[in-house]
């Protein structure tokens, strides 16, 4: 991918040269105009490395799952009821030993392992998604890039005016999934975080989406701070066609648009990202249809394609994201009720990602230093600091003068002198670090 700067404006040649020194130096302080506005630090998501053995349940999402669209509504009622699931991040596909495969296979698309469950619920919860494939670990295995989710996303749709009577590819795959969620009307929201505040259905949910057209560019301001502090805390947003106006208002540069004739074939590229949003198994290229808008080449360098096509002499972006502090922006440029086929299942994948989608990770403090300022490995415990020199002796010092001195001239200076300070000297104790192993 290649980005392109944008031309710097040229200044004035007519400044005097000690103005232009002067400038030069205010320049030079502040650095440019793109680095005053301060990005907070990135969390990505975080992963452990685990061993599962035999006994485990694995949920395939991709071509050994039967149902991979009703699967994310099996997780999701997993996590309501406290059972933790582990999603293997790909690529590379873990290898796992199965009853159904005694030798081994790849299982891509990022699988969903349960281990150390409790056989009687999840038995239970199995019985009401008959549909969805689990298969059963019979080997041991070790995976590195296990991504732990322990608590269900709650899901907040923000549909346009009159949504009730209109189809919402949102609630549409919800209600398949059976997952729990809440609505709102944009305009609803934009009264609720302005007037309600000790309501805010943002802070109430993990994972909004602002569906097609959302406020179409004209998002009040106290909602536009709303959502960019959720996503600093580590909410997580969706905004799908003429929404993304909204979001270049929030995040200006972020992405450009352009406007085009609805309904356009364009042949698109799948492309990885390692991580949870982009876990899918299928076709890499496929064929979407437009909505009447779509993303251009990012603007922000650490944007994410997802899902791209070339034209116009750059990228047309149908699917990508970036970070933010600690939660996400998700950008879809298509209108996904209108796709088939193979770009319906990724459109479908791509939701489903986010409803199972783990809590933010915490931020982690920095490394401990080695003597020479180096960060030492993961888990090193730094070794105590020295002690600190001994004090200077402490010097006997009167702390009360007996009132009739204060004002006896110099007589009650030479009597001072004479005075001996019956304060007992103060004595340094040293108090013993301990250190946590």
């Amino acid at each position: 991918m290649t980005h392109k700067s944008m031309p710097h404006r040229k200044l004035s040649t007519v400044i005097p040269i000690a103005m232009g020194i002067f400038l030069a130096a205010v320049i030079v302080l502040q650095g440019p105009a793109s680095a005053q506005t301060t990005r907070p630090i990135i969390v990505k998501e975080r992963y452990e490395t685990i061993p599962f053995s035999a006994g485990a349940l694995v949920i395939p999402m991709d071509e050994k799952q039967n149902d991979t669209v009703r699967s994310f509504g099996l997780v999701h009622a997993l996590l309501r009821n406290e059972t933790v699931c582990y999603r293997l991040i790909g690529p590379p596909d873990p290898t796992i030993m199965t009853l159904q495969y005694p030798s081994g296979a790849n299982y891509s698309g990022g699988p969903i392992i349960l281990s150390d469950f409790n056989i009687t619920l999840v038995g239970a919860i199995l019985e009401k998604f008959p549909s969805v494939t689990v298969h059963n670990v019979t080997g041991l295995f070790i995976s590195t890039q296990v991504y732990k989710i322990k608590t269900p996303t709650r899901v907040l749709v923000v549909h346009r005016e009159g949504a009730g009577t209109q189809n919402s590819f949102s609630e549409n795959l919800l209600v398949r999934m059976e997952i729990p969620y809440r609505t709102k009307q944009i305009w609803h929201l934009q009264w609720d975080v302005k007037n309600n505040p000790e309501d805010n259905p943002i802070i109430d949910n993990d994972l909004i989406i602002f569906e097609n057209p959302g406020a179409n560019g004209q998002m009040s301001s106290e909602l536009k701070t709303a959502v960019k502090d959720g996503i600093i805390s580590g909410k997580n947003f969706v905004f799908i066609g003429k929404a993304m106006n909204d979001l270049r208002q929030i995040f200006p540069g972020s992405v450009t648009v352009r406007s085009v004739n609805t309904n356009i074939n364009y042949m698109a590229t799948f492309r990885h990202t390692g991580e949870s949003p982009s876990q899918y198994s299928g076709p890499m290229s496929m064929d979407v249809l437009t909505s009447d808008i779509v993303a251009m080449t990012p603007g922000y360098e650490d944007l994410e394609p997802m899902l791209y096509a070339e034209a116009y002499d750059a990228q047309l972006l149908f699917a990508s994201y970036f970070r933010y502090g600690k939660g996400m922006a998700e950008i879809f440029s298509f209108d996904p009720d209108q796709q088939v086929g193979a770009m319906y299942d990724l459109a479908c994948i791509f939701f489903g990602n986010r409803f199972v989608q783990a809590p933010p990770a915490k931020l982690q403090p920095p490394p401990p230093l080695g003597p020479e300022g180096i960060p030492l490995p993961a888990g090193t415990v730094p070794p105590p600091p020295p002690p600190p020199p001994p004090p200077p002796p402490s010097i006997p010092m009167a702390t009360t003068v007996p009132a009739q001195y204060l004002f006896a001239g110099f007589a009650g200076l030479a009597l001072g002198d004479r005075l001996k300070s019956k304060v007992r000297p103060k004595i340094a104790i040293r108090h013993k670090i301990k250190v946590r192993a």
